[in-house]
């Protein structure tokens, strides 16, 4: 007998679906204690599609590509899942594509990186810019002179891997 190909999950789906229950047993017991709540100034909403992503590489020297699957989204950052580690301090580019909309264009910071399972890491964005545009992806002459987060960044990773170390972890 065959199997029904719809009953299997990709690994990306495993993974999200393993981060979500996570989530939602610690969101359930950090409310159980009355005196904590969420750090966090706005909430983060599911959200689901697979997207395309530009960052530079370690040296900053080249900027790469990727298709990964969102996690989550809040007004201030986007959560995926990425077949490889993406540095924290990297500058990256997010287009998301919604059918019957325009696409949009997210610019930031990676804040966060952390292996899961099956080959796949999570990643965490702080978001910088908003725009129906390429950011920096379109290699634009002179588009990163015009974006001070994105220099600083890249100035950040050069001192880093000039120094020989690079932050994997969070910043948080």
């Amino acid at each position: 007998m065959e199997e029904d190909s719809s009953d299997k999950l990709m690994p990306i789906d495993v993974v999200l679906n393993e981060l979500d229950e996570f989530t939602q047993r610690w969101n359930e017991a950090r409310d159980v204690k009355a005196n904590q709540g969420c750090r966090r100034d706005k909430h983060r909403r599911g959200f689901r599609a697979d997207c395309d992503v530009w960052y530079f590489e370690e040296r900053a020297s080249r900027i790469r590509h990727q298709t990964v699957r969102t996690r989550n989204l809040s007004e201030h950052g986007i959560g995926f899942v990425a077949k490889c580690v993406i540095h924290v301090g990297t500058p990256i580019e997010i287009l998301i594509g919604v059918p019957d909309r325009e696409p949009t264009y997210l610019g930031g910071v990676v804040v966060f990186c952390r292996y899961t399972s099956h080959g796949l890491h999570e990643v965490g964005v702080r978001l910088r810019a908003r725009q129906q545009t390429p950011i920096f992806s379109d290699n634009s002459p002179g588009v990163v002179a015009r974006l001070s987060w994105v220099q600083d960044a890249l100035r950040a990773m050069i001192r880093e891997s000039k120094a020989g170390k690079r932050l994997t972890g969070s910043t948080e």
